[in-house]
C-alpha cells in the first residue's frame, strides 16, 4: 500500500478528503466518522422492505387486501 505523509496510507487520506467534501466540515470526531460510514455504506433496500412500505401505505382494509393480492401476484418480483 502506498504511503503518503509518513505513516498514513494514501487510501486513508482519500477517504478523509471525501468525508470533508460530503460533510462540509473541517474537524471530524467519532460521531462524524460514524455518520460518514453510514452514508458511504448504506444498507440496500430489499424487496421485503419495499413490499412492507407498500402495504403500510394502504388506507383501508380493502386497499390492504388488494395490495396483498398484488404482491402475491408478483408486483415486486422483477425489482
Amino acid at each position: 500500500m502506498r504511503m503518503a505523509h509518513g505513516a498514513i496510507p494514501a487510501q486513508g487520506l482519500a477517504i478523509f478528503a471525501a468525508a470533508q467534501h460530503l460533510m462540509g466540515r473541517e474537524a471530524f470526531g467519532v460521531i462524524d466518522m460514524t455518520f460518514l460510514f453510514q452514508r458511504l455504506f448504506a444498507r440496500r433496500i430489499t424487496r421485503e422492505d419495499r413490499e412492507l412500505a407498500y402495504l403500510n401505505g394502504s388506507v383501508s382494509i380493502y386497499d390492504l387486501e388488494c395490495r396483498e393480492r398484488e404482491i402475491a401476484a408478483g408486483k415486486f418480483a422483477s425489482h
